[in-house]
């Protein structure tokens, strides 16, 4: 395979000037000075995607007379808040001039490379990279197919993002399509054009033998890429379902700013799930047996709805912070309960709303979704607030005491957006919902003012909608981690729906740990906050050699004691065989009551009218 990207292409003549105003002109021999359109290519090459190795070429010339030029590689992707060192996969670097003589170069830290050149003179870089790495926000290229995430894959010229290039894929004979949102250039086979470094980063390339398949919502041409083997999808009920859902997602902003068809690039492996959102299409990786069942066809459409709904809320209505980008650090913001926590939320609904799911299996779904926050102990403990700033360090690199410590941004995210939706259908008597909130902010911000919301303007906004001071709210529940269940009920009160507690008449006994591993060996997995195994000194890593003297067959220790129970010592203390770092321990733990809870969300026997009105604008479909 082979991916070229070249320079210039066709722009309009207002981005033509405002690049030229930036970078200058090149100076002529003789005659006028000739302005020009400064650019950069890239080129990429597997030689034997089998091995996993691309090939990787970089030319660019600048013409401000500098003589050294920085090479950067971002150590992020926009959608996913994690420093993933993409230069790790980057080897043998060369910097050469147009003739193919070397060039001094020295990387001056971990992602960059300082090229030393004559004034105006080309600059040519190779390198190789190594792709496999199957996921969302990685290169992949195999026998099969290779997906090019671009902040993974090529480098930028620093303080040159915007520059633009154009993409030219060149297959190998065993391949035969390329599947990308950026532009096609006209009259030139597999070529495309990006505006800026910006939209490149925004847009991945799938090649190999996906297939294609289109449909059409809200006016808009959109297309989607499967690729993989082993998969048994039934195009035409995807077509009428993905199509009803993107139209409920444009729905609720009132259009569909995509400049091109929208694309859904869509991977197919053993066990896969995630997306990651761009600013044109998305990409998705999926369990092959997805399509197969019920509940795994609903959660296709649900990550379906989820990448979706960015199109708009992130990609255009986003937190401050959130662009233009800074691809060599983090990039702070504590606004990620809304901009993927609500995402969470509008998941759940859009695919409601587009007739997929019933009333019932969705107030099913909703309750579910309070049930795991409410059962983790970390959402006592970290603010949401926090859970968004810190997702750096701690979202994507969970650990055995994670469950005890974080809260996720997605699901109290969510819950959050639930609150408000309430709130606002309830103080509007029925009129308004959430949607109304989330369409005024993008009109306001990423419409008219062309530039992200801050903290303060997103809390004022809400004030608006909800009619009350959302500052105490905000204090309690976003920037702190007191219990917001109260304020939920009151919230569903006011739609005349109740959060209904499903308690057994007898909770089962628990340690509070879990296990891990299989056959004569298993590990504690994590231990619960506060919880049996907590107060007894169980650590997570282990190993449960035995329960009261036997040795386990399974990971169902809660299993394992209530066969142990009895109705006169139903609580009695058990004896647990371990082993840490390798030395035999002892520990005697009372087994107590599951702490966990069970919820149901119903409508209310009786209802006045307004909680009438506001039920159903909250369900209206």
């Amino acid at each position: 395979m082979r991916v070229v990207c070249r320079g210039a292409g066709r722009y309009s003549l207002l981005r033509f000037v405002v690049v030229l105003a930036i970078l200058g002109a090149e100076p002529a021999a003789a005659g006028p000075r000739k302005m020009v359109l400064e650019a950069i290519d890239y080129t990429i090459t597997s030689r034997n995607p089998a091995t996993h190795y691309l090939q990787v070429g970089v030319s660019y010339r600048r013409y401000d007379g500098a003589t050294a030029t920085e090479f950067k590689l971002p150590v992020w992707t926009p959608g996913s808040y994690l420093v993933r060192e993409y230069a790790k996969h980057l080897e043998a670097f060369a910097a050469t001039d147009a003739e193919g003589q070397p060039l001094t170069w020295v990387k001056t830290d971990k992602h960059t490379w300082r090229v030393q050149h004559a004034p105006g003179q080309v600059v040519r870089l190779a390198y190789l990279l190594y792709a496999n790495e199957p996921s969302v926000r990685t290169n992949v290229c195999d026998d099969l197919h290779a997906c090019i995430i671009p902040a993974a894959t090529f480098v930028y010229v620093a303080d040159r993002q915007q520059i633009p290039a154009t993409v030219t894929v060149e297959l190998p004979a065993a391949w035969s399509r390329v599947s990308t949102a950026l532009p096609a250039v006209p009259g030139q086979a597999n070529t495309f054009r990006a505006a800026n470094y910006d939209e490149l980063v925004d847009s991945p390339l799938e090649l190999g033998n996906q297939q294609e398949f289109s449909f059409t919502a809200r006016g808009l041409k959109h297309r989607v890429a499967l690729a993989g083997a082993g998969f048994n999808a039934d195009t035409v009920k995807l077509k009428t379902d993905m199509a009803a859902v993107c139209e409920q997602a444009a729905r609720v902003f009132g259009e569909l700013p995509v400049p091109v068809p929208y694309l859904f690039i869509v991977h197919h492996y053993t066990v896969g799930s995630g997306g990651l959102e761009h600013k044109n299409s998305t990409v998705l990786d999926v369990a092959r047996t997805t399509y197969d069942t019920p509940a795994g066809y609903l959660d296709f459409l649900e990550l379906v709805a989820h990448e979706y709904f960015h199109l708009w809320n992130v990609k255009r209505l986003r937190p401050i912070a959130l662009g233009p980008f800074k691809y060599d650090q983090e990039n702070y913001t504590r606004m990620l309960w809304v901009a993927e926590g609500f995402t969470k939320y509008y998941e759940n609904a859009l695919v409601y709303r587009a007739g997929v799911q019933t009333r019932e299996d969705y107030l099913a779904t909703r309750a579910s979704s309070l049930m795991s926050l409410e059962n983790q102990p970390g959402n006592r403990v970290q603010p949401v607030s926090e859970s968004s700033w810190d997702a750096w360090i701690k979202a994507y690199r969970p650990s055995e005491n994670s469950r005890n410590a974080e809260i996720s941004y997605y699901g109290k995210g969510a819950q959050m957006a639930l609150i408000f939706d309430l709130q606002i259908s309830a103080f509007s008597q029925g009129k308004q919902n959430l949607d109304d909130l989330m369409r005024t902010l993008y009109r306001r911000y990423a419409v008219e003012l062309d530039r992200g919301y801050t903290d303060d303007e997103f809390r004022q906004a809400v004030s608006e909608f909800t009619g009350r001071n959302q500052d105490d709210f905000f204090g309690r529940y976003i920037y702190g981690a007191q219990d917001v269940t109260p304020e939920l009920r009151a919230a569903l009160a006011g739609a005349g729906y109740e959060l209904l507690p499903e308690t057994p008449q007898s909770a089962p006994l628990t340690l509070g740990l879990t296990l891990t591993g299989g056959g004569n060996r298993f590990g504690v997995r994590d231990v619960r906050r506060d919880g049996a195994a907590w107060a007894a000194g169980v650590s997570a890593n282990d190993e449960v050699v035995a329960l009261d003297g036997q040795p386990l067959t399974d990971t169902n220790l809660d299993g394992a004691l209530a066969r142990r129970a009895t109705p006169a010592a139903p609580a009695a203390p058990v004896r647990l065989d371990l082993r840490r770092d390798g030395r035999p321990l002892t520990i005697s733990v009372t087994p107590a009551p599951a702490a966990t809870v069970k919820y149901r969300l119903t409508e209310a026997k009786k209802r006045t009218k307004a909680q009438k009105r506001a039920g159903e604008k909250w369900l209206g479909q």
